[in-house]
């Protein structure tokens, strides 16, 4: 089996990106305050966290981590809706998503085999005060009881 390397994973995200700003150009700024659905991103705030979303794996990796038990969801979230709460022009969104977007395809370009081939496991701890023991909402999906459906 072949395995993608640094450059090729910045390559690859460089052009999911590029595919993104496109879409983003495509769409009217008059457009950017739509709301699809109550208790859903504005065009705007979805552009702006998919801007922002690969923060995560940067502090992830210049922390060292090799698990995320004990990382601080709520805390990063909190940031990333606050930075989403910002208001921004079109213009100014589009700068962001490329800016952020070249510079995370810059740093993977440094990434090293045995960093790529590093496992990071995840905690399922990812509700405040929420665990497997204490609710089965909580265990991964292969832990979780059935569900119950009304099906006659």
């Amino acid at each position: 089996m072949t395995s993608y390397g640094a450059k090729d994973l910045a390559s690859a995200f460089r052009t999911v990106r590029k595919n993104t700003i496109q879409v983003a150009e495509d769409i009217p700024e008059s457009r950017y305050g739509f709301v699809a659905a109550p208790d859903v991103r504005t065009v705007a705030r979805m552009l702006t966290h998919v801007a922002i979303a690969t923060r995560i794996w940067e502090e992830v990796h210049k922390r060292g981590l090799t698990t995320l038990v004990g990382f601080d969801f709520f805390g990063m979230m909190d940031r990333f809706n606050a930075e989403e709460a910002k208001t921004r022009s079109k213009l100014e969104i589009l700068d962001l998503l490329r800016t952020e977007g070249e510079q995370f395809a810059a740093w993977m370009e440094t990434l090293t085999p045995e960093i790529l081939a590093e496992t990071i496991t995840e905690s399922f701890r990812i509700s405040r005060g929420c665990s497997t023991t204490e609710s089965p909402r909580c265990a991964p999906p292969a832990l979780r009881p059935p569900r119950r459906t009304n099906r006659h």
